[in-house]
C-alpha cells in the first residue's frame, strides 16, 4: 500500500541542514540535524537517513535535555515514515507511540500538530495492517480520515492530497462493507468539491481505488448482492469521471459493469439496458473491441434469459 508522500507527512524544514550532528545540545541543533535527515530522504538516501534517525533519536532519548516538544514529534514521526519504507512494522509502531505522545503536550487545535497525528495514524494503520493486526489498522485509519476531514472542512485544502491518498487503502484495510461505502460516501465529497484538475499521484490513487471497488463489486455481483455491488460501482465510476474530467475507457470498463448488475435487479433493469445501450455506442465509436465483445456477452446472457423465462411461462399455460 502506498504510503503519504514524504513531502506531504512531515513538518517543513525550519533551517539550514549542513553537517549537522545527532548529538545535539539545543533546538537549533535539533531542527539542523532533522533537516538533515530531510534532506538525505529527499535525495533518496532513506537507508543512511534510517541510519541517522536511529542515532538521533538514541541521542534524544539518553542524554537528559529537554527539547522542543513538535520538534521531537517530527523526528519520531520521520522514524515511522522511515520505519515503514524499510518493512521495520514494530519499530515504526514504537516511534509512532512516542510522537503522539509529545503531541498530546501541544495545542490540541494546532493545525501541524493535527495533521502530523493524521499522517502518524495511517503509518500506524500501514504497520498493523502488515502483521494482520487489522481491528487497530481500522481504527487507525479511521482517526486519520477524520482528522484530514475536519482540517479540509475548516479549509486547510492543502491536506486534500493526504485524504485522497489515506481513502485509497481503505478496500484493503476495512472488513465492513457498511463502513467502506460510509468513507467512499466522504471522499466523494471531498473529490467533487476540490477545484481544479485530479492528476499525477491524486490521480493514481484514486484509480488504484476505483479498481478495488470494481474487484470488490465483482466479488458481490458473484455472490447475488446485485444492489450493493451498485452502490460500489456507481461510486467507482463517479471517482473515475472526476479524475478524466468527462467519460473515457476507464469510465466505460466501469459502466459496463454497473449495467450488468443494474440488469440483474427487477425494478432498475431498464436503466441498466439503457447504460449498456450508451456503453455499446461510446465503445462503437471509438473502436473497442474488446469492450464491445463484453457488451455483446451481457447481452447474449440477457436474451438467454428472457427465452428461458418465455419458455417456462408457455411451460406453464399450455
Amino acid at each position: 500500500m502506498r504510503q503519504i508522500p514524504f513531502r506531504l507527512a512531515i513538518l517543513p524544514p525550519r533551517a539550514e541542514a549542513g553537517d549537522a550532528s545527532m548529538t545535539p545540545a539545543d533546538d537549533n541543533q535539533l531542527e539542523r540535524a532533522r533537516c538533515r535527515i530531510i534532506g538525505l530522504v529527499k535525495e533518496g538516501h532513506t537507508d543512511k537517513a534510517l541510519e541517522l534517525y536511529r542515532e538521533l533519536a538514541f541521542s534524544i532519548e539518553n542524554d537528559g535535555r529537554i527539547f522542543d516538544l513538535a520538534t521531537v514529534a517530527s523526528v519520531y514521526q520521520i522514524g515511522a515514515w522511515l520505519n515503514v519504507g524499510a518493512a521495520c512494522y514494530t519499530s515504526a509502531m514504537d516511534c509512532v507511540v512516542k510522537a503522539l505522545e509529545h503531541i498530546a503536550s501541544l495545542p490540541k487545535k494546532d493545525v501541524p500538530a493535527l495533521a502530523m497525528t493524521a499522517a502518524l495514524l495511517y503509518d500506524y494503520a500501514l504497520a498493523c495492517y502488515a502483521i494482520n493486526s487489522r481491528s487497530k489498522a481500522e481504527k487507525s485509519i479511521e482517526k486519520c480520515l477524520s482528522i484530514y476531514r475536519r482540517l479540509i472542512e475548516d479549509g486547510h485544502t492543502e491536506y486534500f492530497e493526504n485524504i485522497v491518498i489515506a481513502s485509497s487503502v481503505i478496500t484493503d484495510i476495512f472488513r465492513s462493507r457498511i463502513r467502506t461505502l460510509y468513507v467512499l460516501d466522504l471522499l466523494q465529497k471531498a473529490v467533487d468539491s476540490h477545484k481544479g484538475e485530479i492528476g499525477g499521484v491524486l490521480a493514481d490513487c484514486i484509480d488504484a481505488l476505483s479498481d478495488s471497488i470494481v474487484t470488490e463489486a465483482a466479488t458481490l455481483f458473484a455472490i447475488g448482492r446485485y444492489r450493493t455491488a451498485v452502490r460500489y460501482l456507481t461510486k467507482a465510476l463517479r471517482l473515475n469521471r472526476r479524475v478524466a474530467g468527462g467519460f473515457d475507457g476507464r469510465c466505460l470498463t466501469v459502466s459496463i459493469r454497473l449495467a450488468e448488475a443494474l440488469m440483474h435487479i427487477p425494478a432498475r433493469k431498464e436503466t441498466g439496458i439503457r447504460l449498456l445501450a450508451f456503453a455499446r455506442k461510446y465503445a462503437e465509436e471509438h473502436n473497442l473491441e474488446r469492450q464491445l465483445d463484453e457488451i455483446a456477452r451481457i447481452e447474449r446472457n440477457e436474451e438467454q434469459i428472457q427465452f428461458n423465462l418465455l419458455s417456462f411461462l408457455k411451460n406453464i399455460y399450455t
